[in-house]
């Protein structure tokens, strides 16, 4: 008989980074709960404790496999749905309530090492493309400091505004590899389509403090 197999997701929007920085966000805010601060550093740590480290590579899994240590660790895209920048985020957040430096290390030097690779980044859009990442870079850059954060954020900011064409019915493009091809699609939305990406370049243009980006955990 095989035992069941138990898959666990990285990501924001698909699995316990997103529960993380719900957590963490609601703490800041004076949101409590019992052992909420107990429960923040038991799932940072756990985040924390499986990154992938393979050289000057860090990375989460697409999908972890429960109990199996032999299977080879599958790199996600990088992005913020799931993929290393977003989960790199949640530590960022969750290190700031726990004054945990060793975990603002590995945010900081994770997210790093996804924006040198950007793998598999086609789409200009929020969920799973530039505009998603650029938002993440730019709140590394707010809680950090670090002009490298800022120099890559100003960069997409650019590479995204290169990428209008105004003979497009929405300006842009949400493109998608599907069976092995690039699939152009006309999309309206904040995920996939433009409205997403609009707001971004608003906010990277004139940086005024709003709300937008909450619904994206940010």
């Amino acid at each position: 008989m095989h035992s069941k197999r138990l898959k666990e997701m990285f990501g924001v929007s698909h699995g316990i980074p997103g529960v993380l920085l719900t957590l963490s966000k609601s703490y800041e805010s004076g949101i409590y709960f019992e052992e909420q601060l107990e429960a923040i550093k038991c799932v940072s740590n756990y985040i924390s404790n499986t990154c992938v480290k393979i050289g000057d590579e860090f990375f989460w899994e697409t999908q972890k496999i429960i109990g199996i240590d032999s299977d080879k660790a599958v790199q996600s895209r990088d992005a913020w749905c799931y993929g290393t920048p977003g989960v790199a985020y949640s530590l960022l957040i969750a290190s700031r309530i726990l004054n945990d430096n060793e975990m603002r290390n590995l945010a900081i030097h994770s997210m790093k090492s996804s924006l040198k690779r950007l793998r598999e980044v086609v789409s200009p859009t929020f969920c799973h493309g530039l505009s998603g990442i650029c938002c993440l870079a730019r709140k590394f850059y707010e809680y950090t400091n670090d002009i490298y954060f800022q120099e890559i954020y100003m960069g997409m900011f650019k590479n995204i505004l290169n990428l209008y064409d105004e003979k497009n019915p929405l300006g842009f493009k949400d493109t998608e590899f599907e069976k092995g091809k690039l699939i152009n699609k006309d999309e309206i939305g904040l995920l996939n389509g433009t409205s997403g990406l609009i707001l971004t370049l608003l906010s990277c243009y004139r940086p005024v403090k709003t709300q937008w980006d909450s619904i994206f955990l940010l």
